[in-house]
Formats: C-alpha cells, sequence, structure tokens
C-alpha cells in the first residue's frame, strides 16, 4: 500500500492472497485536470468517475459501499487502521480532499452502484441517503495480478542492507537525497521525517534553539544528526522539487513539487526558510529558503527559521547510485552573495505579507488588508473561492438549484461549519465589485452578497376580525424581522434585503515578515 499503481494512482488496499492479490487503487490529488475534486450531482457522478483515463485505463469508476471506507481511511490517514468501516476522524482531513479546509460537512462523497443515492463525509464519517444536491467524486479502480509461476529473487531494500538510491528511505530511518565519494568512501545524505522533534511539521526556532534540538534528537537516535550544510540542503532541493534550473546568481527556477509517495511524504519540506551551518561560519546566522533554492548569508539573528536535521551516513548495498544534479555546476556549492541585512520574506500562505488579490493562507483570497498603528499589526480578510458553478447556492435555504428566490436568509449560512463563516463588511463587498480582477479570482455572480451589517425590527400582529377586545388581545404576538445589509457585484449598489447570496471570510493576522516596505 502507497506505492503507485499502473493507473499512476496510489494502491490503498491489498486483498486474496498471494496466489490471487487484488489492489484497490484510488485517483491522484489534481486528478480533475488539476484542479480539486469534480463536485457533481448524484446523477453525474458515475460517468464523471468513468470518464477518467489515468494510466490510459478504462475501468475507473465510482467506489462501491465497501471501498468508500477505505477510501475515508485514507483521506484520514487511518489505513493502518483495523475496522472494516473508517474510525471517527481524530484530524482534519487530508487537504486535498472536499473543499480543502478539512471541515466537517464540506467532504461529502458519493459512492454506490447506480442509481447513487448516497454519500459519505470523510471529516464526520457520516453517510446520507439523498440523491439531491451536489457532492465530490473521487475515481478508483479495482484490478488483480497474477504471479509469474518462475521463482523469482526479489532484492532487498534499501532499508533491509540492499542497493540505495536517491529518494529510498535509509537503513537508519531518513530520506536519501544525496551520495558523495566512491568506492569503500561512498557516503549518503539523509534527511530526518518532518515529525522529527515530535510535532506534524517543522518546527520554527532560533538556531541556537534549533541546534539543541538537534542534539536531543541526535543522543534519541544515537546517531549523529546535524543542521544541514548549504549544498546538503540544495540536494534535498533538487530532490523536492521538479526539473529545477539554476541562474548565474545560483537562485531556481521550477514549476511544481515532485509527487511523492506516501512512505516519501514523510519528508516534504515546506515553503519555508530553513537554518543551515555553513563551515568556517558557526556563529552565524545562515539559511536556506525553499521556496527559491537560494543560501542566504547572515540574515537577522533574531528571527526564526523552520529545522530539519540531516546526517551523512557510510554507504551500503553497492550499485551505481545517481548523485544530485545541478543544471549549473556552480551551484552545487556556491551561495548568494547578500549583505548582513538580508531577511527572507514568508509569503502570504505562509502567513507573511499578502497583498490584496493573493492567495491566503487557507486557499481563498485577500480582498482586504487592515494596518494597525503598531508595527507588524497587520490584518487580513481572505474571502472564499468558488469551487463550483454553483457554489454560492448550496447553503441555500430552499434549495440548491439556484432559481429565483434561493438565496441565503441571513440566518442560515454556507460557511458556520467551515474555516469561512465570516460575513465581509459592506466596504470590503464595494471593493470586490470594484475589482474585476477579484470578482474573476472569486467566481462571484453579479448579484446581491450580505455584508456583516443587519437590521432588526419588531412587529406587533393580531387578528384584526376578533370578536372582542378580550380576543384581540389574545392574538396579538410580536415577530422578529432581520434584514440584512446586501451589496450587488455588479452595480455596487447598496440595500437591505430578506434574502441574498453568502460569501464567507476569514479574517487573521500577519505572523512572519510582518514589517511592510
Amino acid at each position: 500500500m502507497g506505492q503507485r499503481g499502473p493507473g499512476g494512482g496510489i494502491i490503498i488496499k491489498r486483498s486474496g492472497d498471494s496466489t490471487a492479490p487484488r489492489y484497490l487503487e484510488i485517483a491522484p490529488p489534481g486528478w480533475n485536470n488539476g484542479g480539486r475534486d469534480a463536485l457533481v450531482s448524484a446523477s453525474d457522478a458515475p460517468a464523471t468517475a468513468s470518464a477518467y483515463r489515468g494510466g490510459g485505463l478504462t475501468d475507473w469508476r465510482l467506489p462501491n459501499q465497501v471501498e468508500i471506507e477505505d477510501v475515508c481511511k485514507f483521506a484520514t490517514a487511518q489505513l493502518g487502521a483495523t475496522e472494516s468501516y473508517c474510525p471517527e476522524p481524530t484530524r482534519r482531513i487530508d487537504s486535498s480532499f472536499g473543499d480543502g479546509t478539512g471541515a466537517r460537512w464540506a467532504s461529502f462523497y458519493w459512492h454506490g452502484v447506480s442509481p447513487i443515492r448516497e454519500r459519505m463525509d470523510f471529516a464526520s464519517t457520516r453517510r446520507m441517503m439523498a440523491a439531491d444536491g451536489n457532492a465530490y467524486v473521487r475515481p478508483v479502480r479495482s484490478w488483480g495480478y497474477v504471479p509469474p509461476t518462475t521463482t523469482t529473487t526479489i532484492p532487498k531494500k534499501c532499508a533491509e542492507g540492499g542497493v540505495c538510491r536517491i529518494g529510498d528511505i535509509s537503513p537508519t530511518g531518513g530520506l536519501i537525497v544525496d551520495f558523495s565519494g566512491s568506492g569503500n568512501a561512498m557516503t549518503y545524505t539523509e534527511l530526518a521525517p518532518k515529525t522529527w522533534n515530535g510535532g506534524t511539521n517543522d518546527p520554527r526556532l532560533t538556531k541556537e534553539a534549533a541546534q539543541e534540538a538537534i542534539r536531543r534528537y541526535g543522543d534519541s537516535a544515537k546517531a549523529p544528526w546535524s543542521l544541514p550544510t548549504d549544498r546538503q540542503m540544495r540536494a534535498a532541493f533538487v530532490f523536492f522539487a521538479n526539473n529545477p534550473t539554476f541562474g548565474a546568481d545560483c537562485r531556481a527556477q521550477f514549476s511544481s513539487w515532485r509527487s511523492l509517495s506516501l512512505e516519501q511524504d514523510r519528508y516534504r519540506h515546506g515553503w519555508e526558510a530553513y537554518w543551515i551551518a555553513a563551515p568556517g561560519r558557526a556563529d552565524k546566522f545562515d539559511n536556506f529558503e525553499m521556496a527559491r533554492g537560494a543560501a542566504y548569508y547572515d540574515v537577522r539573528s533574531p528571527m526564526s527559521f523552520g529545522v530539519r536535521p540531516f546526517a551523512e551516513q557510510p554507504y551500503r548495498g553497492g550499485g551505481n547510485p545517481q548523485r544530485a544534479q545541478w543544471s549549473n555546476a556552480r551551484c552545487e556549492y556556491q551561495t548568494i552573495p547578500t549583505t548582513t541585512t538580508t531577511t527572507i520574506r514568508v509569503g502570504c500562505a505562509g502567513r507573511g505579507i499578502c497583498r490584496v488579490g493573493d492567495v491566503g493562507r487557507y486557499g481563498g483570497i485577500i480582498i482586504a488588508v487592515q494596518v494597525g498603528r503598531a508595527p507588524g499589526d497587520i490584518t487580513y480578510t481572505e474571502m472564499q473561492r468558488a469551487t463550483s458553478r454553483n457554489f454560492d447556492c448550496q447553503g441555500s435555504v430552499f434549495g440548491n438549484s439556484c432559481v429565483s428566490g434561493q438565496y441565503d436568509n441571513f440566518v442560515r449560512t454556507r460557511g458556520l461549519n467551515g474555516v469561512f463563516d465570516g460575513y465581509p463588511t459592506t466596504n470590503e463587498l464595494r471593493a470586490v465589485a470594484a475589482s474585476s480582477d477579484l470578482k474573476l479570482k472569486l467566481a462571484m455572480r453579479n448579484d446581491w452578497y450580505f455584508s456583516s451589517t443587519y437590521r432588526k425590527t419588531k412587529m406587533l400582529t393580531g387578528d384584526v376580525n376578533a370578536d372582542s377586545l378580550a380576543d384581540l388581545g389574545r392574538s396579538l404576538e410580536i415577530n422578529d424581522s432581520t434584514l440584512g445589509v446586501a451589496i450587488n457585484m455588479g452595480t455596487r449598489a447598496q440595500s437591505e434585503l430578506n434574502y441574498a447570496f453568502f460569501r464567507g471570510v476569514n479574517r487573521w493576522q500577519c505572523e512572519y515578515s510582518c514589517i511592510q516596505n
């Protein structure tokens, strides 16, 4: 399990015995033309799944009622669970599923056989019997393998003492990213998993704290782990980035990150700057920016950066390993010349400086930037992007088809169970309405959207045809009425309405590199 299947997907289940094993393969993230999983109706779900042609194969389909449990386990990183059903998740689901938030009620997936009537929410493991509305689709395929009848010798894996290559897991548990030396003097460079410090991702520490944390890690592992050199970090960068090219200043250009197996994904680097140790500069503050593939020298000492230990170990297993390759040979060792005031900026998605129109930390679009009086006090408003043509209709009180009048009623909103559960202000909505670029990125309709401003009124009603004052008094009742202030995305007009669309926002503060130029 975890290996790539013949269709380019990921094996998530093995059944049968050694004489006739069968496998369940799930389509990889981005199967839907590089985007999120398709969000479709029940009637369109089977054709959407079977239209996928991963690996040139034509047997992709919707998962059945049993297979959807294995897809759920894969989405929640619980493939090792022994229960036949998907356990209640203890964490958010993988961001490649559903709308990317991992929130409950935001990741319903169709399954079963025609006619499709059932869907399952991976974040809560809840099933619903309903054929209306939309849900997501992730194709699967099942296939069998008949082993050859001849005796085959299976080579040992690198971790077991066999031949080691870049991308293998080493005998000491690291990911091999480079080799050096030759013959009996050959060694490999390995990278620790991102859980090395007890968390789920690399910690952000000062250099002194990083060195102490790595020392404790080395003591517990009984291995010589340390901060990487700039060359070792470049070797890791070359492994994770797809076909990078290095310019004259040794900054890298690349289009995407490498697709990793489940085993390799435990070692994935983030888009951060990482501390490095340069020979002869033990007391200097030097780091490597993974997003650019570049080493920087003499950065500001108080700043905290990501940490990941590296180790160089004796080579085992023989063979002819491939070393890390640089398109510009000088960049194997050369660092970028910088001044003593270099500051590595963290991007918007990494909780750093954002501008209107940037993609924010939750995958939405920044629509407003509010700068406070104190240095670094910056608050961003990030609005959720539409993921389908009828995205704004799905929280409607009256249905999902988005016909006339089927809007949000300012009481029940689409986002209350997710990340984007706040209403935008009137000024924020006017700014979106005035920007064709923002409306295009957010896929807003030229229609009315509720702001955070509303007016509540009370109305006294009674039976005007009552036979007596006593009867009239008994019929009197007070009713609350709420009118939301809405902005029209086409005309920028403002009005108080009972019904309008809702598009949620999330407000958060800059955390890194927050001093604007």
